[in-house]
């Protein structure tokens, strides 16, 4: 009898083990995760002492109207600039479309039918939907595509300063 009962405090005891297991599994499993790690910033413009601005159209300082002339030319005639710019208004365009996930959809439906015997059917609805962002999904994958609209912007932006020196310097 003495055999029975410490047997059922053993498995008493390691059922609430494993419920206690399964608890602490669940509450740390749904832990909310960083907003998101601070990230350094980079300078809006660059120079090689670190301190000077470089303007967009550096070759003007030049004063060669034939340069200027051979830098317009190649700046607007240029199709891997033009593809780089084209990846830049897309990766805009999709920050646009994965921003418009925070705000509620509305659907609206109207359908019409008419019969031969004069009589007509008219139908109309609405919906709307809308996703709660608890866990801050839809809100990354914002953060992300801002991101990668920066990173198309400074490769747009390094074609176009690439191309220009190797017109300037040619």
């Amino acid at each position: 009898m003495a055999a029975t009962v410490t047997i059922r405090k053993f498995r008493m005891r390691l059922s609430r083990l494993g419920l206690a297991c399964v608890i602490a599994f669940t509450i740390a499993s749904c832990s909310i995760p960083n907003a998101k790690p601070n990230a350094p910033e980079m300078p809006a413009n660059f120079s090689g002492t670190g301190v000077q601005a470089i303007p967009d159209r550096w070759w003007k300082a030049f004063n060669d109207h034939e340069l200027n002339q051979l830098q317009n030319r190649a700046l607007t005639s240029n199709f891997s600039l033009e593809a780089a710019w084209q990846r830049l208004q897309q990766a805009e365009a999709v920050v646009e479309r994965e921003r418009s996930d925070l705000f509620p959809d509305l659907n609206a439906l109207l359908d019409g039918e008419a019969f031969s015997s004069g009589g007509q059917n008219i139908g109309a609805g609405l919906a709307t939907s809308y996703e709660i962002d608890f866990w801050g999904r839809i809100r990354s994958r914002v953060e992300a595509e801002r991101l990668r609209s920066k990173a198309s912007l400074a490769n747009y932006r390094t074609a176009a300063l690439t191309l220009s020196a190797e017109v300037a310097r040619t």
